[in-house]
C-alpha cells in the first residue's frame, strides 16, 4: 500500500518502533521482534528497487511515555535511539524540564540536539561528557540559535587534544563575560573564534590556566572581539621569542593599557621589545683598528733605529782615532829630539 501510494521515495524514512506494554515482553523479545521486521522490510525494498532507510529501535516504556509527553512521534527520535540507546535519550528530553527550556522550542529543535549529541559522541567523547557538553551548550544558548555552532567548536577543541575540564572552562569563560557586560549572542556568534584563539594557545605550549588569562585580558580589552586573535598571537609570538608566558601576558597587558584602543597595539609590543633590548645590553665603543692607539691611551715614540739616540738624550761626541787628541783636550807640546833645548829654556846646554 504503502508503495502503490508513492510514500516510498528516497527522501522517505522507514522507522520501526517498539516498546514493551505490560510485562509480556521482555527487552531482548522485543529486540528479536524488531530484528525480524527490520529485515523484512529491508528485503522487500530491495526486491522493489526502493532506496529507503530504515531505522529500527526498541523503546523503554519511560522513554516512549516522555516522548510523547514532549509531543515527539518515532520519526524524531528514531536516529538518536539507534544511535546512543534509549537511556541516553531519556537523559536528552529530561534537559527540557530540568533546563526550564520552552517545550514548544524544544520539540522544533529537537533533531538539532539530538544531531549534535550525536556528532559529539562520534568526535570520541564520552557518552557522560556529551551530555554535559550538551546540557552546557543548552544553558549557555537557551534560544538554540548558535547550538551547532557551539557543539562544532567544542569538538574541535577535544580534537586538538584539550581536556574534558578544559572543554567546560570555555562555557564558564562565556557565563563570565555575559556578567562583565559583553552581549551573549556576540559572544555565542564568535565561540568559534574564541576557541581557535584558544587552541592556538595551547599548540603553543601556554599552560590552560595562562591561556584563559590571555583570552580573559582579551576579552576585556576588545569586547566587539574585533582584535581577539590579534592580541592572544601577540602573547603566543612573545613566548615564541623566548619570553615567560607570565612577561608575554605583561606586556600585552600593558600594550592594552598604554591605548585601550588597540589602534597602537602592534607599535607598543615592539617598541617594548626594542628597549628591552637596549637595557639588556649596553652600548660598547667602537674597538680600535690594529695598530691604532685605543682611546685616551697616550701614544709611545717611536722606537730609533739602531744607532741613532733616542729623542730627547745628548748625542755623545765622536771618540778620536788613535794618536789625536779628544775634543776640548790641551795638546801636549812636542818633546825635544835628544840634544835640543825644550822651547821656553834660554840657557845653553854646554
Amino acid at each position: 500500500a504503502l508503495r502503490e501510494a508513492g510514500l516510498l521515495s528516497a527522501e522517505r524514512k522507514l522507522v520501526v518502533a517498539l516498546y514493551p506494554v505490560g510485562d509480556r515482553l521482555g527487552e531482548a523479545e522485543l529486540a528479536t521482534l524488531v530484528g525480524t521486521a527490520d529485515q523484512a522490510l529491508r528485503d522487500y525494498l530491495a526486491e522493489h528497487g526502493l532506496p529507503v532507510e530504515v531505522v529500527s529501535v526498541v523503546l523503554t516504556a519511560k522513554l516512549y511515555d516522555a516522548t510523547r509527553a514532549a509531543g515527539l512521534l518515532p520519526v524524531d527520535y528514531a536516529d538518536l535511539v539507534a544511535a546512543v540507546g534509549p537511556q541516553a535519550t531519556t537523559a536528552v528530553l529530561d534537559l527540557q524540564e530540568k533546563l526550564g527550556i520552552d517545550p514548544a522550542l524544544f520539540r522544533e529543535e529537537f533533531g538539532t540536539i539530538a544531531a549534535a549529541l550525536v556528532d559529539i559522541i562520534e568526535a570520541g567523547i564520552t557518552e557522560e561528557a556529551a551530555l554535559s557538553i550538551l546540557e552546557r551548550a543548552l544553558v549557555a544558548d537557551p534560544g538554540l540559535e548558535e547550538l551547532t555552532t557551539i557543539t562544532a567548536a567544542m569538538i574541535d577543541l577535544h580534537e586538538a587534544g584539550a581536556t574534558q575540564e578544559s572543554i567546560m572552562a570555555v562555557f564558564t569563560l562565556v557565563e563570565e563575560q555575559v556578567a562583565a557586560g559583553i552581549e551573549r549572542a556576540l559572544l555565542l556568534e564568535e565561540v568559534s573564534t574564541i576557541v581557535a584563539a584558544k587552541i592556538d594557545l595551547l599548540e603553543a605550549g601556554i599552560p590552560e590556566a595562562e591561556a584563559l588569562t590571555a583570552l580573559k585580558a582579551a576579552l576585556v580589552a576588545d569586547p566587539g572581539l574585533e582584535e581577539l586573535t590579534t592580541i592572544t598571537a601577540a602573547v603566543i609570538d612573545l613566548v615564541e621569542e623566548g619570553l615567560s608566558v607570565e612577561e608575554a601576558l605583561a606586556r600585552v597587558e600593558a600594550a592594552i593599557k598604554a591605548d585601550p584602543t588597540l589602534e597602537r597595539f602592534d607599535d607598543l609590543i615592539e617598541a617594548a621589545g626594542e628597549e628591552k633590548e637596549e637595557v639588556d645590553e649596553p652600548a660598547q665603543p667602537d674597538r680600535p683598528r690594529p695598530g691604532e692607539p685605543e682611546p685616551g691611551a697616550t701614544e709611545a715614540p717611536d722606537k730609533p733605529e739602531v744607532g741613532e739616540p733616542e729623542t730627547g738624550a745628548t748625542e755623545a761626541p765622536d771618540k778620536p782615532e788613535v794618536g789625536e787628541p779628544e775634543t776640548g783636550a790641551t795638546e801636549a807640546p812636542d818633546k825635544p829630539e835628544v840634544g835640543e833645548p825644550e822651547p821656553g829654556n834660554g840657557a845653553d846646554t854646554g
